[in-house]
């Protein structure tokens, strides 16, 4: 009698397992005909996509085609008058006396980075007065420098470059080329 109990509890073990693998075995057919549909509806509008790309290549290569070159004649400079109808331009006195000295003379280049190699002063020009100090390290660029002062075009804030609001110079001993 312990026997066929203990025989009882298998044999309904065995069953549900069957019952359980012949659920899966239907979920599974659902599962796979939902995804032929799906997949014959995505390959519809991927055909239907694929003519669209196609349609607009043809009148795209249509329009580019029809257009007609537009022609265009050389400009040509008019030739110039012996004698000029305009006064000769003069500089400002007070710029004129800054440019006198041969150690004054500005010296333009292509605009370079350059790091400060110590604390330094800026000032509002060339000659100018002292406006700012700035740290060691500091990067700012230039395309114009005398023998002794170079003009700042620019300088970094958090890496990113900023054009200055005033006219600032540092001296050249106290920077070099990045």
């Amino acid at each position: 009698m312990v026997t066929a109990f203990l025989n009882a509890d298998e044999i309904q073990r065995v069953e549900a397992i069957v019952k359980d693998i012949t659920k899966l075995r239907v979920d599974y057919a659902i599962c796979e005909s939902q995804l032929e549909t799906l997949d014959k509806e995505y390959e519809s509008k991927i055909a239907m996509l694929e003519n669209t790309i196609l349609e607009q290549n043809k009148l795209l290569n249509k329009t580019t085609k029809e257009r007609p070159a537009k022609l265009v004649k050389p400009m040509v400079a008019p030739k110039c008058e012996e004698s000029n109808a305009f006064p000769k331009l003069m500089m400002k006195e007070k710029y004129a006396k800054v440019d006198e000295g041969e150690s004054d003379k500005i010296e333009t280049f292509k605009a370079s980075a350059f790091r400060l190699n110590k604390t330094t002063s800026i000032y509002d020009g060339r000659n100018g007065a002292k406006i700012d100090s700035w740290e060691q390290g500091l990067s700012f660029t230039s395309d114009r420098r005398t023998k002794e002062k170079i003009k700042i075009t620019g300088y970094f804030v958090n890496k990113i470059w900023t054009k200055p609001s005033q006219e600032m110079w540092v001296d050249a001993q106290d920077a070099s080329k990045r």
